[in-house]
């Protein structure tokens, strides 16, 4: 899973080094690299990342003034050298609060954050359901007796034993094959 981001960052350097560190990520796309909230967002009306890295003191508007304008936000980071924005922002659903200076270690950690969190969002792919009516479903009544159902074209006796089909316990011919191996999601083949 690829995972594309926007960088807002007003200082220089500090886009700089989130792009080499966003670069230096497999499986990590950088859209933009922008140093205006403004401009940002202009490139958010056109562009849907997945993950935006977020200064917080940046001229014109904050980066917490940009969070609240949004109508559609990505997963957001913010990026700051102020601890005392971190309750605020986690108010407005950030998902990760790096302060600078940023180390590469530090960055790793929140892209995998980052990707625990995009997996969870996706949807997972139903697990097959296998419906079996009560009455076919084989049981044991007593020590001895044992009482079987049809289920799906031949008879069951213990659970990883598979009969020949249309055989019965009463019956005289009866005899159980030798029980297979299963993984335990085995039902009838």
């Amino acid at each position: 899973m690829t995972l594309t981001c926007l960088i807002v960052e007003d200082e220089p350097m500090a886009r700089k080094l989130l792009t080499q560190y966003v670069e230096k990520i497999t499986g990590v796309k950088l859209l933009a690299a922008l140093a205006s909230p403004l401009a940002a967002l202009d490139f958010l009306k056109d562009n849907d990342p997945d993950v935006l890295f977020l200064d917080v003191q940046m001229p014109e508007i904050t980066g917490i003034g940009l969070l609240k304008i949004l109508q559609k936000k990505p997963i957001v980071v913010l990026t700051t050298a102020y601890s005392e924005y971190a309750i605020e922002g986690y108010e407005l659903d950030v998902t990760d609060y790096l302060l600078k200076p940023i180390t590469f270690e530090r960055f790793l950690k929140c892209v995998e954050k980052i990707r625990q969190t995009k997996e969870r969002s996706l949807p997972h792919p139903a697990a097959p359901t296998i419906i079996v009516h009560p009455a076919r479903i084989p049981f044991r009544e007593g020590r001895h007796q044992i009482r079987t159902r049809k289920l799906g074209g031949c008879t069951l006796h213990r659970r990883h034993e598979r009969l020949r089909p249309d055989s019965h316990p009463e019956q005289k011919n009866y005899h159980p094959a030798k029980p297979q191996e299963t993984d335990g999601n085995a039902a009838l083949r």
